[in-house]
């Protein structure tokens, strides 16, 4: 059985989805099939996979209907039973297993009449087997396409070996000087909650006489005091993780939340909004939750001050048990169960 993976997204390496999908590829053993890879032109493929699998190189995305017939041609071509994209690419010649990582175009009433979320929809219409990363992704799911069968549940994992080395030379780049947290928010969607964190700066600037505020993206021009760190390398997220106060995630919704798990698997507090249904799902009662904005400039303050430490241990194992042995024991499963 042959089952091709089209590295669509892999072009956004810095990415939580890609960083799901090289996870996956590179501690999978394949049982009793063979995986082929669609490398797209753009796409960012580390020497540990391409040396692992099969890969057919392939053209950039152009459109979803100029794709479709280019992709049912690689597949008949190269002898495929079934079809994954890691986002929203599909064939209409053999079966596809859709990868859904959440739910928030739908949830966040998107405008599916654009070329991305319509092509989600299209995408999920098509498809015949789906996998989502999350019990609250799964309900999600159900809700939005009922008409929909054959759906298991996948959990995304924590890499152990992605974040080990550290490279401190971020400290003097970025100036820190002060105790620091890290912000998991990476862009200003609504869903993302940036709105909670510009309050959090102009009703109490004087956070920034205690603290640094590490924002791991550019998108949040709306306060000068927070220092930017974008597409930063594992090691300068590393130092960050490791010598950060704690950590702050103020989504409303994920469709997971690999953040979380990373920065509980570096002993620190995660300070997240408690209306996440896949954070508490994920973390349980291992972070640090908060509801209003004096909310969270309390627990900024409490987790300075060392007042959740009791969390710190049962989130390093309740991260810890994210492994990649039980999510390619999962994905094996679902491939063979496959008719």
């Amino acid at each position: 059985m042959k089952i091709a993976i089209d590295t669509i997204f892999f072009d956004r390496k810095y990415s939580g989805i890609s960083v799901v999908w090289y996870t996956l590829l590179e501690n999978l053993e394949t049982d009793g099939y063979e995986i082929i890879l669609f490398k797209r032109t753009s796409s960012y493929l580390p020497p540990q996979i391409t040396k692992k699998y099969k890969v057919v190189h392939i053209n950039d995305f152009i459109g979803e209907f100029e794709d479709i017939p280019y992709i049912n041609t690689q597949c008949l071509f190269n002898g495929i039973n079934y079809f994954i994209s890691t986002y929203y690419t599909y064939s209409t010649v053999v079966p596809c297993l859709v990868w859904i990582h959440d739910m928030i175009p739908e949830i966040f009433g998107y405008d599916f009449n654009t070329p991305m979320w319509g092509q989600k929809r299209r995408c999920i219409i098509n498809g015949k087997y789906f996998a989502c990363v999350s019990r609250t992704t799964q309900q999600d799911f159900r809700r939005y396409y009922p008409n929909k069968k054959n759906f298991n549940l996948i959990y995304n994992c924590l890499d152990p070996n992605r974040l080990n080395n550290e490279d401190s030379s971020i400290r003097e780049r970025l100036q820190i000087n002060k105790p620091f947290f890290i912000s998991i928010a990476s862009n200003t969607d609504p869903y993302k909650n940036p709105a909670a964190l510009i309050r959090l700066f102009q009703d109490y600037p004087s956070l920034f006489d205690i603290f640094d505020f590490i924002f791991l993206s550019d998108k949040f021009s709306q306060n000068p005091g927070i220092k930017w760190a974008p597409k930063i390398s594992n090691e300068e997220l590393t130092f960050l993780y490791k010598n950060c106060t704690g950590t702050i995630c103020p989504s409303l919704y994920e469709g997971f939340g690999i953040p979380v798990l990373e920065a509980m698997s570096h002993k620190k507090n995660v300070i997240a909004h408690g209306e996440n249904p896949a954070t508490k799902e994920i973390a349980e009662d291992n972070c640090v939750y908060f509801n209003t904005v004096e909310e969270l400039r309390n627990r900024i303050y409490e987790v300075h001050e060392g007042k959740h430490k009791d969390k710190i241990d049962s989130g390093y194992k309740r991260a810890m048990a994210f492994s990649p042995q039980q999510q390619t024991l999962m994905f094996n499963q679902l491939i063979n169960s496959l008719p």
